[in-house]
């Protein structure tokens, strides 16, 4: 099973995307992430792009104990998928993560 973080953050432009791709994936070091692909806007939302992750080396826990508020969990043990939202006073990872989803694939 593979388990993968998608985030979205608030960005103005692809450079300052970019620049939080590298600050997730700094605070994702200890979980050996690899990018799924550059910054991608999210057409929903102005300056918001998505980042999205595989996660090598951790367990589901391992990530939702990173901010245990916030998430809505789904899914069984096979089948998994978290929900996180930004809400005052509560961050994940960095400030500018406003949304995330934590997920196994086969």
């Amino acid at each position: 099973m593979r388990l993968m973080l998608r985030t979205l953050v608030q960005a103005q432009g692809i450079a300052r995307a970019q620049v939080e791709q590298a600050a997730l994936l700094w605070a994702l070091a200890p979980f050996a992430p690899q990018p799924l692909h550059a910054p991608e806007p999210y057409p929903k939302l102005p300056d918001t792009w998505e980042c999205a992750f595989e996660l090598h080396q951790a367990r589901f826990e391992d990530l939702t104990a990173l901010c245990g508020e916030g998430w809505w969990h789904g899914g069984d043990e096979t089948d998994r998928s978290s929900v996180w939202n930004a809400a005052p006073g509560r961050a994940l990872l960095t400030p500018a993560v406003r949304w995330a989803e934590l997920l196994t694939t086969a």
